[in-house]
């Protein structure tokens, strides 16, 4: 792992996680199931946008907030999840399962968790403009 071209401004520093870093401090780790991390809120997960699991979707409400405490995801993207899960009726938890395993998979930072599963869910595709996923994702 190297540091960038010698004299290129702004060239990137490449270094494992963990490795010492400017002044000796070591840098974060930035591991893909890492969840809730240190940075996150403590209430993170502990509230919901339902406030009971909707008919047939029984321990949903309850799956959600362990998700998004886990994958450091915002509670107003709760929506668009039991909108996309709703859909899957009684496979929601397979469902669910599988955007956990692509969240583990891609490794995404937690910024960009809500862009992606909206991407893994179908709701954004390669013809929508940045501008369009921002109102889908910012309403």
């Amino acid at each position: 792992h190297l540091l960038g071209p010698p004299g290129v401004p702004g060239a990137a520093l490449m270094c494992p996680p963990g490795a010492p870093g400017m002044m000796g401090m070591a840098l974060p780790r930035m591991d893909a199931a890492m969840g809730a991390g240190d940075a996150a809120p403590t209430g993170l997960g502990r509230t919901s946008t339902l406030q009971a699991d909707p008919p047939g979707m029984d321990g949903l409400r309850a799956a959600l907030m362990d998700f998004r405490k886990k994958w450091d995801i915002e509670l107003r993207f709760e929506t668009k999840l039991v909108e996309h899960l709703s859909r899957k009726a009684s496979a929601w938890r397979s469902e669910l399962d599988r955007l956990d395993g692509e969240l583990k998979e891609a490794g995404v930072p937690p910024v960009c968790r809500s862009g992606y599963l909206l991407v893994v869910m179908g709701q954004v595709t390669e013809a929508h403009t940045d501008e369009d996923f921002r109102r889908i994702l910012c309403p």
